[in-house]
């Protein structure tokens, strides 16, 4: 039963395979045009790589990091933990037994700094330059393996399409032969069919390297901004790391996240205790409406005491947040090694 089924199959593509045969070579459809990279022979790929990572989206938050991390360093620098309070007050007993008492005081407060407090703000503005600093290197090798991805795809599908060139000519060939040679008596119908269907399977096949291609261009474009691409390919030499060291770009990015999150702890539990204040005034008085003025200096001074209570659970989301970055640390951690290991692998295996 098998055998006839193959024979019905077989009937109905010598009818219809040869029309569709003809009428994908006439119709030849559109190629997959978007843009095309021209070489160019001044530009470089560190050029190219430095466009991307000014291109780059996180690119935009680099002034707001930049900023805040001055902003913090500069206020682990001030003489005081906060900004300076003015206070006024005005007793008097007009609206009750009206004898004219009266009382001004007008003065300045300001918040100070502990010894702990002190070293804690700036290690805090320290921790801040550093993870700037970490994240343009982040950043840099995020931006980089963007456009690095982007040249693989671009070669991986240059070479796709010049090998479907060359089946696709070798299929030409076949097709040829075999309708000479169907012509000839020499071969069947069946053996012409074969022929046109690899000549169309090479045509698909070119088709789609050149669609993708086409993707691997534009996502170049997209990431660099450039409509050019250096006159030689990308090469690289193959990396001798076994292991992921600390250095790694992610995780020092990620240990300075640590490093903020532990000094924001510090901050916040400092902040809870409360800091001492420094008050200094002046006061003016009198009893009644017949004695003279008394003008005086004030002078003052407060420390918090206590809260142990309400410090811990005021600092508690901060303790969160510094474990939450030890987790994500030590997952990104051995994500890398596992990502390495499976790397080292595939490459054995190819």
């Amino acid at each position: 039963m098998k055998p006839l089924i193959q024979l019905i199959a077989l009937s109905a593509l010598a009818v219809l395979l040869p029309t569709a045969w003809a009428q994908a070579l006439s119709t030849q459809p559109a190629p997959h045009r978007h843009i095309t990279l021209p070489r160019s022979e001044t530009l470089t790929y560190a050029e190219v790589f430095e466009r991307a990572l000014s291109h780059a989206p996180e690119a935009i938050a680099k002034q707001s990091r930049e900023q805040q991390a001055a902003a913090y360093e500069r206020l682990g620098q001030s003489w005081t933990a906060g900004s300076p309070r003015v206070s006024l007050s005005y007793l008097g007993d007009s609206l009750l037994d009206d004898t004219g008492l009266e009382e001004f005081e007008a003065g300045l407060e300001w918040q100070l700094w502990s010894a702990t407090g002190k070293r804690n703000s700036q290690k805090r503005g320290q921790a801040y330059q550093r993870a700037f600093v970490d994240w343009q290197g982040y950043l840099q090798l995020l931006a980089t393996g963007r456009v690095r991805t982007a040249l693989i795809d671009i070669h991986r599908a240059e070479i796709l399409e010049a090998s479907a060139d060359k089946a696709r000519a070798a299929a030409q060939q076949l097709v040829e032969i075999a309708r000479r040679r169907l012509q000839a008596g020499d071969a069947s119908r069946y053996a012409l069919m074969q022929a046109q269907a690899l000549l169309l399977e090479a045509a698909k096949d070119r088709l789609t390297a050149q669609a993708e291609l086409v993707d691997a261009q534009r996502m170049y474009a997209t990431l660099t901004g450039l409509d050019t691409r250096p006159a030689g390919d990308y090469r690289e030499e193959q990396a001798t790391v076994d292991e992921i060291a600390p250095t790694h770009p992610l995780l020092r990015f990620l240990q300075s996240s640590v490093d903020i999150a532990s000094t924001e702890l510090a901050q916040s539990q400092q902040e809870a205790r409360g800091n001492s204040t420094l008050n200094l005034g002046i006061n003016r008085q009198r009893g009644e409406r017949s004695d003279d003025y008394t003008d005086a200096l004030v002078l003052g001074f407060s420390m918090p005491f206590g809260g142990s209570a309400y410090s811990a659970a005021t600092s508690s989301p901060a303790r969160r947040d510094l474990a939450d970055a030890q987790v994500q640390y030590e997952s990104t951690f051995r994500h890398l090694q596992q990502a390495l290991h499976e790397a080292e692998h595939e490459l054995a295996v190819t």
